[in-house]
């Protein structure tokens, strides 16, 4: 995959829809496709469900699994803080990372991300 627009993975998401492939692996496609239009580093869904418990859906990598599964685990996290308040969230540099999210933003920044 190279070179694919925003159009194209939404409607290669759209067309798994419409011949009932399974959801996991629409959305596995949907946020690896995502990370290669924006030029992301990783990406992953992280939704809060009926019983407002934080789940996984999809992620691009297993660096990405494991970050997102320790802001669900520690209930803070950037991807928490969008869930909680539905805006965007970002902050650039460890330090900030770390003063605004703690031991996940450690981890976020010792993963090598220097920024979300």
């Amino acid at each position: 995959m190279t070179n694919r627009t925003s159009e194209q993975a939404f409607a290669d998401a759209a067309s798994g829809m419409v011949h009932a492939d399974p959801i996991g692996d629409i959305l596995s496609r949907l946020v690896k496709d995502c990370v290669e239009v924006v030029g992301a580093e990783a990406a992953a869904i992280l939704v809060q469900d009926a019983d407002k418990q934080l789940e996984l859906l999809a992620s691009s990598s297993a660096t990405a699994t494991h970050l997102e599964l320790l802001q669900a685990q520690d209930a803070q996290g950037p991807c928490v803080d969008v869930v909680k308040t539905g805006e965007r969230q970002s902050a650039a540099g460890a330090a900030e990372m770390a003063r605004r999210w703690g031991d996940v933003g450690d981890a976020i920044a010792e993963a090598g991300f220097g920024f979300v």
